[in-house]
């Protein structure tokens, strides 16, 4: 297989080898490898020594994972930076008293208090009000200010502020205005069949929609193993973790610069119990495609009792080497019963290599509080790190697992009506992304030529573009960093007067595009004023 001139320049994005790639053997010449010399992680940082004669410990080689001690061996913790996505840190979690937390099977009888309209509150617990977890008063955006989003996309689109956007020559192919008049509902990409679009020209590798590169691109980068979707690469670029990585790391996006859609927007849960194994049913196929989805699905009637139905799970992110973080998947399930469920129930992941579930996989899960009648609720897990290490490819390297279980209502505590849509099993590549959002940038007021982060999601493995619209003229800016919940980019250097309002857009490899964020472009003299 002839390889392709790895030496990046700064107008053309230079893809990396195919899926049969794999790191090069020590000593040889690797635009992969990551940079030289003995990686020091931050003290009490998921610290292990690296083998012996390596100069990386977090590039996927050959040989055996071998877990510290009880770290992400079989069933996760209950506890922080394992099961729960919202608190990646370190701690103990000390259990509620009084509740239940390994539950059997829920007597009928308990459930009188449920009725029509009577439910209680079904917004975030008030414990879990910042980003990661962390209480706002003691996060505060990495004392950033919380910039409120601006009005809908829809109203956006009715006052013409993203024309020369949508009309522009370039992204006129990408069908800007529908992407952002379906917005609304979610799951765009996939009405849009734009992974289908992707595979049909020859993959992501074949791609041509990759922005401007910067030369250093490569150096803060390295070559890992990706969790993925299919219609991504195995083997993907990622930058070593740092401050801007870190920054863009939003595992929760305060409400009022959310700018996903209500239905997107998953609630906030504490981890729930390990699981016990039990034989599963033959589960229901999902709704329009393997990894289902939300979007316009028939309900469920049932004559009498109670059903929660599984109705889709999407690819967040792919986690980080590390971090030892492993990859996070967002789950949608709907309460078909003509009634609220008030008793909480558990909904978990489980990885595997097989179809059949079996005892001790590396899994995750949350604990619902609460459903209303008819809703649909959405929850974000992260399974353990062992998960990305759990396979092998056909020459010894160790790749993420192969097969993801889904169950919902795991430890069967609510007696349903049927069973059989409580689940599913499909090939982790066959599960989607999530849309890609833009949550925020890092600063409100952006300097001409100055380096800008922005957090969000879904906005895949490796570069696309980012779009800086100003005045009615479109720019593209410069890429440093990437991965699926940031990108660090270069603004473009214009000659400003004055200060004037910017419109960012990321558009993901395969033309899904974020919704819009806005920023304050100043000429580079306010800079030398400001100092």
């Amino acid at each position: 297989m002839k390889l392709p001139n790895r030496k990046p320049d700064t107008g053309k994005f230079v893809p990396k080898p195919g899926k049969n790639s794999r790191p090069s053997k020590p000593g040889s010449s690797n635009v992969f490898k990551p940079g030289k010399g003995k990686y020091v992680p931050k003290p009490g940082k998921n610290t292990r020594p690296s083998k012996p004669g390596s100069n990386n410990v977090y590039k996927p080689g050959k040989g055996k994972y071998v877990p510290k001690p009880g770290k992400n061996i079989g069933h996760s913790k209950p506890g922080p930076g394992n099961n729960n996505v919202y608190k990646p840190g370190k701690g103990k979690h000390d259990l509620k008293p009084g509740k239940n937390h390994y539950p059997g099977v829920i007597d009928p009888s308990k459930l009188n208090g449920l009725s029509k309209g009577k439910g209680k509150h079904f917004g975030p617990s008030q414990k879990w009000l910042g980003k990661n977890g962390v209480p706002q008063k003691k996060d505060l955006f990495k004392n950033k200010n919380i910039k409120p989003l601006r009005p809908s996309l829809e109203k956006q689109l009715h006052a013409g502020k993203l024309n020369s956007l949508i009309h522009s020559n370039k992204s006129k192919k990408w069908n800007m205005k529908k992407q952002f008049e379906l917005h609304k509902k979610g799951d765009v990409a996939r009405q849009m069949h734009l992974n289908q679009n992707l595979l049909k020209h020859g993959g992501w590798r074949k791609r041509t929609l990759f922005g401007k590169m910067s030369p250093s691109f490569t150096k803060s980068h390295f070559g890992f193993w990706y969790a993925g979707p299919g219609m991504y690469p195995n083997y993907c670029w990622s930058p070593h973790w740092s401050e801007w990585v870190d920054w863009c790391w939003w595992d929760w996006c305060h409400p009022i610069c959310d700018p996903r859609p209500m239905i997107c927007r998953p609630i906030i849960c504490d981890p729930c119990a390990p699981w016990g194994w039990y034989e599963c049913p033959v589960w229901q196929p999902l709704p329009i495609v393997t990894c289902g989805t939300w979007v316009d699905v028939d309900p469920f009637i049932i004559d009498s009792g109670l059903d929660l139905q599984m109705l889709a799970v999407r690819f967040v992110d792919s986690g980080h080497p590390e971090e030892e973080l492993g990859p996070r998947f967002r789950v949608w399930f709907r309460n078909n019963s003509d009634v609220d469920i008030n008793v909480p129930f558990n909904v978990l992941l489980l990885a595997s290599n097989s179809r059949e579930l079996e005892a001790d996989l590396p899994e995750a899960g949350s604990r619902v509080d609460n459903i209303a009648a008819g809703q649909i609720q959405s929850v974000d897990i992260r399974l353990p790190f062992a998960a990305s290490l759990m396979s092998t490819d056909e020459e010894g390297n160790q790749i993420p697992f192969e097969q993801l279980h889904v169950l919902i209502d795991s430890h069967r505590e609510i007696p349903e009506a049927f069973e059989e849509n409580n689940g599913a099993v499909m090939a982790r590549v066959d599960v989607l992304p999530v849309d890609p959002a833009l949550f925020s940038s890092d600063a409100e007021v952006v300097v001409s030529g100055a380096l800008v982060n922005l957090a969000g999601e879904g906005l895949g493995p490796e570069p696309g573009k980012v779009l800086v619209s100003l005045n009615g003229m479109n720019f593209e800016a410069e890429i440093y960093g990437w991965y699926d919940l940031g990108v660090r980019v270069k603004m473009p250097e214009l000659p400003l007067l004055d200060a004037a309002e910017a419109t960012l857009v990321v558009v993901r490899g395969d033309g899904a595009v974020s919704n819009p964020i806005d920023v304050q472009f100043a000429p580079q003299m306010a800079a030398v004023i400001v100092e």
